[in-house]
């Protein structure tokens, strides 16, 4: 199988919208121990914060993951030039369950290089929750190093 990036359409940015802020509520509630209702008000307002424009925010960019065999698409990425160095940066890769496990996030990783160097830039960085271990195991696989770790202890 074999994927390809396309730019996101207004309508795909809608639906890209309705499932990130949820998703990464999810994961806030988890992580910085927050009710789910804080957890997805903060969400909100940093989506808010960070796309005024929404999918016309300059120095974001969004692709729609396809399946070049079916013409599905099976997930969606957002990158975004933070002034970091000549480096994009990660806010949101999603793959669609049934798209999962099947060796796809490799291919994905290696086509968002392939689309930075397109870009202008030649680097990305991302943030992944500490629980997210499949992740981070995508990450680690697709030669991504750690470069900081936050730590908790609650007691």
């Amino acid at each position: 199988m074999t994927i390809l990036l396309k730019n996101m359409t207004d309508s795909e940015y809608v639906k890209f919208i309705e499932r990130s802020i949820p998703d990464y509520a999810k994961d806030k509630e988890q992580s910085d121990n927050l009710t789910a209702e804080e957890a997805l008000d903060s969400a909100n307002k940093q989506f808010k914060e960070l796309l005024p424009h929404g999918i016309n925010t300059p120095k974001h960019f969004f692709f729609s993951i396809i399946d070049s065999e079916s013409k599905q698409s099976i997930g969606d990425v957002w990158l975004a030039d933070r002034a970091m160095k000549g480096s994009l940066y990660i806010f949101d890769l999603f793959l669609a369950k049934e798209a999962r496990g099947k060796g796809l996030g490799k291919l994905v990783m290696s086509e968002l290089e392939v689309q930075t160097k397109k870009l202008g830039f030649n680097a990305l960085r991302l943030h992944v929750f500490g629980h997210n271990t499949v992740a981070r195991r995508l990450y680690e696989s697709a030669g991504y190093i750690t470069t900081n770790i936050h730590m908790l202890k609650e007691f």
